[in-house]
């Protein structure tokens, strides 16, 4: 294929090695221009990495591909050959005395919960600009149950507590989640699957381009950058912890939201424009942890039968755990992956637990301070679980395959290279979601490069891939593709494949020629 002309060479510092700064590498680089990579960690990767545990390999952030149709993730998946299983409804639900509901009451919980998300989807999209901003989409669910099941307590207790399992998909407790901008938790269609293999191919896949091409600086942290104040050709500074200066033409800041929330008033100079800095602090930033315990063998299952019990279990509000903290009971609730189900090779003895808010808060402090796989960890982590686990079929405390042989649990909230938290999320409270979001996405105030400072991450991502992967890759190419035309590098869009769907205007998910995606009922967020 015979190339366009190319413009003027750009020299573009990247900000962060996670998917959002590899795909901007890589668009970059392939248009000519000479990028530099930091990265503070010792890895590229950002939140997307894994580690391994009980002699498992597993991911420590992304867990899921959010929307098959016409996603660039999964397509990365297909290519690379990467397992994947696909969304399976079975469930088990247990209730805050610890006494698991039949698969046919749970299964009917489920459901009535999901149409109902359903709903408040299409409520949100439809009624946002008369919509309280301090109104939850708790609060929504809890009037619309009441007014559906009047004088039904139990059943409304029963719906409400499962409504507490959306805290897993968005990191933050479904009392904080804004029904006013509760659209913007639309996805892209199709179905949500579980990436069974982790995501490293994925990963290597993104990687590979820019690593073979940019200049990738790891264990380098960027403590100031100073832009331009006008539009001219004056060089971007970026300074790093090493003591060393740079100069660049342009400069992207992939660094999460919550690292955003921490530095934006010190890192840069001159300041953030005002509009920009509102953006920044007000869309609010999630708390998501998981936590791995894996065994001799999957003893919930019947003869290591699959079919004997199902893949997902959700535990509603423990009345049952010893645990003080357990009075935070917004956050509580678990919601546990066995990845026993896992397909082929894949498999594994292990349960996945989904934790976020005070739950997570509470045992991240308290690990973050223990050695991983210490006597002192495992048996934190196993007094936090089992009184959980323990309900599980045929669970027998002196049975050697119910006794754990590997605890992980991540710590992303005291991570300061994650910026203390997950991803973005949309709580009550918030006044104009949309237009933050595009005001990050636009780094608003700065102009179109003429001060060389732009940003990318799942925060700027267009609204159907906001907080995933897909959408920390699609910001990437996105402002990678406004460098280029900036500069007038040409970048030749059938090379590059899936490309970011256009965002048109300001308003509800509508503009996105996107539907609303029917999100997997048991696919837990990243």
């Amino acid at each position: 294929m015979q190339r366009l002309p190319r413009g003027k060479l750009s020299r573009v510092a990247v900000i962060g090695a996670g998917v959002s700064g590899l795909q901007c590498a890589d668009v970059l680089t392939r248009a000519g221009a000479h990028v530099t990579i930091f990265e503070a960690r010792n890895r590229i990767g950002g939140r997307v990495h894994q580690v391994e545990n009980g002699g498992h390999l597993v991911d420590t952030g992304s867990n899921w591909i959010h929307g098959t149709v016409g996603n660039p993730i999964m397509t990365l998946a297909e290519k690379t050959r990467t397992a994947v299983m696909e969304p399976v409804e079975r469930s088990v639900i247990f209730d805050t005395e610890g006494k698991a509901k039949s698969e046919a009451d749970s299964g009917t919980l489920s459901e009535e919960f999901w149409a109902t998300i359903l709903q408040a989807f299409k409520y949100s999209d439809e009624n946002s600009s008369s919509i309280d901003s301090k109104t939850s989409l708790f609060d929504w669910l809890k009037s619309r149950w009441s007014e559906k099941y009047p004088g039904k307590l139990n059943q409304v207790h029963d719906l409400l507590e499962e409504s507490r399992t959306w805290g897993q998909f968005v990191g933050s407790p479904v009392t904080r989640q804004s029904l006013k901008y509760f659209w913007l938790e639309e996805g892209l269609d199709g179905e949500n699957v579980f990436v069974a293999s982790t995501y490293r191919k994925i990963l290597e896949e993104i990687a590979r381009p820019a690593l073979a091409k940019a200049e990738v600086n790891l264990n380098t942290e960027v403590n100031h950058i100073a832009y331009r104040t006008s539009n001219d050709d004056t060089p971007v500074r970026v300074y790093t912890s090493d003591g060393a200066s740079h100069s660049f033409d342009e400069v992207v800041v992939t660094c999460p939201l919550g690292w955003l929330k921490q530095h934006a008033q010190t890192v840069f100079s001159p300041a953030l424009p005002d509009r920009l800095t509102k953006a920044i602090d007000n869309i609010g930033y999630g708390a998501l942890e998981k936590l791995y315990i894996t065994f001799p063998s999957a003893f919930w299952l019947k003869n290591n039968d699959t079919e004997s019990y199902p893949c997902f279990t959700h535990f509603h509000t423990p009345a049952y755990h010893p645990d003080p903290a357990s009075k935070h009971s917004e956050t509580w609730n678990q919601s546990v992956v066995a990845l026993s189900h896992l397909p082929g090779s894949s498999a594994q003895p292990t349960l996945l637990f989904y934790m976020h808010g005070d739950c997570g808060a509470y045992l991240t402090n308290k690990t973050s301070k223990l050695e991983p796989h210490s006597e002192a960890y495992d048996t934190l982590l196993k007094e936090f679980a089992e009184p959980f686990y323990s309900r599980l079929p045929h669970y027998s405390s002196e049975h050697p395959s119910c006794k754990p042989t590997s605890f992980y649990i991540t710590t992303w909230q005291t991570d300061p290279h994650a910026g203390y938290g997950s991803y973005s999320t949309f709580r009550t409270g918030l006044e104009e979601g949309d237009k933050d979001i595009e005001t990050m996405r636009n780094s608003g105030g700065l102009g179109d490069g003429g001060r060389g400072l732009w940003l990318a991450g799942e925060h700027t991502a267009p609204f159907v891939a906001l907080g995933t992967t897909t959408g920390a890759y699609w910001s990437g190419e996105g402002v990678a593709k406004r460098i280029a035309k900036h500069h007038a590098l040409a970048v030749d869009e059938e090379e590059l494949g899936m490309t970011e769907p256009d965002t048109v205007e300001l308003g509800t998910s509508s503009v996105l020629k996107q539907k609303p995606a029917e999100k997997s009922m048991n696919g837990a967020a990243e």
